[in-house]
């Protein structure tokens, strides 16, 4: 969907926690500029603007966060700094969708990933939320159930959002093979049920990793 430059609406990946919506984001960052074709331009011109929310005190405060987007926005392509209106929110979401408007370029398109919206802290603001970007930008949030996803699901189409799903028994098994595999480790036949039985009651990315951690350092004769 991002690779359609017609699309006018922001996709959204959204599912529970720890599903893996930031682990997906991570990897759209880091490989957009090899898998994305927002113009005809070549692929090394893409910008490309994350950030991970509740990673930093700073990037879960709505004001700062805006203030940094539109920093790195004009750094990015060059332009001069203008002077922030730091201390007034209004002015600073005036400000942001200026520079999101006005300075990614057909020649040097943009990609915006803004990962777990229900981080931000206090109250719900969706003033900021780039909900009509430009075709020389795409944007991509994540977010939780909630008060962002009401809203977001208020104001955009259906086709424009990707539920992360539950994984299945058969993916489990298969990534604590894979992930016991990359830790040189084997796990004993009563092991690997009781990690996929405990699986099955939270099919969730992170609990498997969590459980893999623990059990690379088992031994063959542990229960």
């Amino acid at each position: 969907a991002l690779n359609n430059p017609g699309t006018k609406k922001p996709i959204i990946v959204w599912g529970p926690s720890g599903s893996g919506k930031t682990s997906i984001m991570a990897y759209l960052s880091a490989t957009a500029r090899n898998n994305l074709s927002l113009t005809s331009t070549s692929a090394s011109s893409l910008c490309v603007i994350y950030r991970f929310i509740g990673i930093t005190p700073t990037s879960s405060n709505p004001r700062l966060l805006l203030i940094s987007l539109c920093e790195h926005i004009y750094t990015a392509y060059d332009r001069p700094v203008p002077t922030m209106p730091e201390d007034n929110y209004e002015k600073m979401v005036e400000e942001f969708h200026k520079a999101l408007t006005t300075v990614p370029t057909q020649e040097k398109p943009m990609l915006l990933i803004i990962d777990s919206l229900d981080q931000l802290l206090g109250s719900p603001k969706t003033s900021w939320l780039p909900l009509n970007p430009t075709n020389n930008v795409a944007v991509l949030l994540s977010t939780l159930s909630g008060p962002y996803m009401d809203y977001l699901s208020a104001n955009i189409s259906g086709g424009q959002f990707h539920e992360v799903q539950p994984l299945s028994a058969a993916d489990g098994k298969q990534i604590l093979t894979l992930m016991m595999h990359a830790e040189n480790r084997t796990l004993t036949k009563e092991q690997e049920e009781l990690i996929l039985a405990m699986f099955e009651k939270c099919p969730s990315p992170l609990y498997l990793k969590l459980c893999t951690t623990f059990a690379r350092n088992w031994r063959s004769y542990d229960p």
